[in-house]
């Protein structure tokens, strides 16, 4: 026992324990390893997206420059696009790195804890000396809690184990980063004592390093907006900087983190708004949102607290009143709570203070402004979590001071003590594992939101793809439908996408009368007209060889997306089969100049030369086609020796009609 409190005592002990818990957090995590991708976004950073797969000037300039999937987080992409450097596809590399991060996280939450109460203990003045009465075993065995719960509670799965969210592991790691460093720099009071903080903080590295650290988290996710704030709360507890003469420093301190926050925000907004991910007031009332921002103030508390029922997605509640129990509760609990942490901050401040920081870092996922159809969700706990769990920390290290009493009691509450925090880390060990399974697969993720509310139609269709993806076509038909049956019901805006989705899945199957139908009721569902759905129309009126019609559809197609070398080469092909090869020779060519590496449109284009006679023309067209296929194909030599052929070139001609005949072979 006399060694283990020496240890306890050290210089070095914060460390160790850091240490420890960052292993066993990494130890806890490793089943997440056999997970694959899931098909939630992750298609979308990793899996389907061309710019990570290299690290040059162009990359780097989409990533700074660019607001892919909405979002504004450069380095996040510079770590996918390492990854995929590291491990290609291989989803197992993607999630060690997430897994990796988690537990350096947790490590230094140990550090940064130990760091916090001891300054708590330092600024303690004679008057709330009662205040924070943590020995140095104490605030090291607090620290230590508020990490393994960190590291370890179920709540924060959704962070590590879902590839797309690296942005939350990496924001954490800059974060606490930069406060650890703003320590550091806060605490030398005596140092900076007369000689003008307002300049003497530009030379020094410790407040450079946390604004430089504060950045790096900025690229990493917008969340972390919140910091200049925070800082200020932790001026006024633990740090105590809020003296008289000292106000002035203290905030001309934040001025360069509120400028880097701004900035961030700025651009957060613009990317959501580029591509409508914002809800408008219309659909989500003001008052509405405060509810909900209530409900989910207290529910993610009590997630913390019972960490049950935890589900990938919850959507938006239909109703919310004030005059429901479930809205009117929330709102009762959240204003008692903070009316008492108001109540005690003159001699209790770091209720306050913890309260404070909870309330601060959600903020700007609370809903206030609305993205996405989630009412909330666990990973946007993953930083507020600090703070509760903090507390949690200093609740646990208080148990130990019985222990101080007599021999007897001290050997008995050790081992009661001992025994509460193996039952403690096994349980959440054990659900922590069991929600890494959740994340296995998109079949796995999905089937858990239906399994918590079989009332979300976007699960379904989510669970459809899934489906499709492993080739079990009628699993996914029956979700789709399921999906289009619910979004009817609700009037889901998102109703158009499942028709269109099933639509697709019946003309892979060549049923192409229920596709008809599907495509049809994408157009009628729609808000707005959409490429998608006419090109796909179009492209079932001509499998049917309802030629008129698919030329409509194809010509609207090209109207709201005249760029896509697609729509045109098929409209071409629908004029050629009406005869009209003065069109179809005009919309090949067209194709070709929108995209002048797609071999099909030449191939196309060189059977219109052929009609009309233009030998060389079609000699040139199916000569270039054959260059640009990525594998020989048989038409293309069959028809360019039809024209040698033609033009008495017979030697030539064999040749071709050899190598057609070869790959028809090789094909059969």
């Amino acid at each position: 026992m006399q060694r283990i409190l020496h240890v306890l005592h050290s210089p070095r002990a914060a460390f160790f324990c850091a240490a420890l818990v960052a292993v066993f957090t990494i130890a806890v995590y490793i089943p997440a390893l056999r997970n694959g991708f899931v098909n939630w976004d992750d298609m979308l950073y990793v899996y389907e997206n061309p710019r990570i797969r290299s690290l040059d000037v162009s990359f780097l300039t989409w990533a700074f420059l660019d607001f892919h999937v909405s979002n504004w987080h450069p380095l996040t992409w510079v770590s996918h696009a390492v990854d995929y450097a590291l491990w290609g596809l291989d989803p197992a590399g993607h999630h060690l790195t997430s897994i990796l991060f988690h537990g350096l996280n947790a490590g230094i939450l140990v550090i940064l804890v130990a760091q916090l109460l001891g300054a708590a203990v330092s600024a303690a003045t004679s008057y709330d000396k009662g205040e924070t009465s943590l020995s140095s075993a104490g605030i090291l065995a607090a620290a230590t809690a508020a990490g393994l719960l960190f590291g370890i509670h179920p709540l924060h799965v959704e962070s590590v184990a879902w590839i797309s969210e690296r942005k939350d592991v990496l924001c954490a790691f800059f974060f606490m980063l930069s406060i650890v460093a703003y320590l550091r720099y806060a605490t030398l009071e005596e140092t900076r004592a007369g000689q003008g903080a307002a300049l003497w903080m530009y030379s020094d590295r410790r407040y450079l390093t946390s604004l430089g650290f504060f950045l790096l988290a900025l690229l990493s996710k917008p969340m972390a907006v919140t910091l200049p704030v925070v800082l200020l709360i932790m001026d006024w507890y633990p740090l105590r900087r809020f003296g008289r003469g000292k106000m002035k420093p203290v905030f001309i301190e934040k001025i360069p983190y509120a400028a880097l926050s701004l900035l961030s925000s700025f651009l957060t907004l613009k990317a959501q708004h580029s591509t409508a991910s914002v809800i408008s007031m219309t659909d989500v009332s003001i008052p509405s949102r405060i509810l909900m921002a209530f409900k989910a103030l207290m529910l993610y508390l009590v997630k913390m607290i019972l960490p049950t029922g935890l589900s990938p997605f919850y959507p938006y509640p239909r109703t919310l009143s004030l005059l429901t129990p479930g809205c009117l509760l929330p709102v009762a609990i959240i204003t008692l709570i903070t009316a008492a942490c108001v109540a005690v901050s003159r001699k209790q401040r770091g209720y306050l203070a913890i309260w404070g920081y909870y309330l601060v870092t959600l903020l700007p996922v609370l809903g206030i402004v609305q993205v996405g159809s989630q009412a909330m969700a666990d990973r946007y706990t993953y930083l507020p979590s600090l703070g509760p769990f903090l507390l949690a920390g200093i609740g646990a290290a208080s148990l130990l001071k019985p222990l101080k009493s007599s021999l007897v009691w001290r050997r008995r509450g050790a081992i009661a003590f001992c025994l509460f925090c193996v039952v403690c880390i096994g349980v959440l060990s054990f659900a922590t594992v069991r929600q890494i399974g959740v994340w296995k697969n998109g079949v796995v993720l999905w089937s858990r939101v239906i399994e918590i509310d079989p009332g979300v139609p976007m699960a379904y269709a989510r669970r459809a793809d899934a489906y499709a993806a492993q080739g079990r076509f009628e699993d996914s038909l029956r979700d789709y439908t399921q999906a289009i049956t619910l979004g009817l019901t609700q009037f889901n805006s998102e109703v158009s996408s499942y028709y269109s989705s099933r639509g697709t899945i019946y003309a892979k199957a060549g049923n192409y009368h229920e596709a008809l139908k599907d495509f049809s009721g994408a157009i009628r569902t729609s808000l707005s007209p959409t490429f998608d759905n006419y090109y796909n129309r179009g492209y079932v009126y001509e499998e049917l060889g309802r030629y008129e019609e698919a030329l409509q559809d194809y010509t609207q197609a090209a109207y709201l997306n005249p760029y896509s070398h697609e729509v045109y080469n098929n409209r071409g092909y629908v004029h050629e089969k009406l005869g009209r090869y003065e069109e179809a020779l005009q919309d090949y060519t067209q194709a070709i100049h929108l995209n002048p590496f797609s071999p099909r449109p030449y191939y196309n284009r060189g059977n219109i030369y052929l009609r009309l006679g233009h030998f060389e023309a079609a000699l040139s067209d199916y000569t270039r086609a054959i260059q640009l296929s990525p594998e020989p194909v048989a038409d293309y030599y069959r028809s360019r020796a039809l024209v040698y052929e033609k033009a008495g070139r017979r030697e030539e001609a064999m040749k071709d009609y050899e190598a057609a005949e070869r790959l028809a072979g090789a094909r059969r």
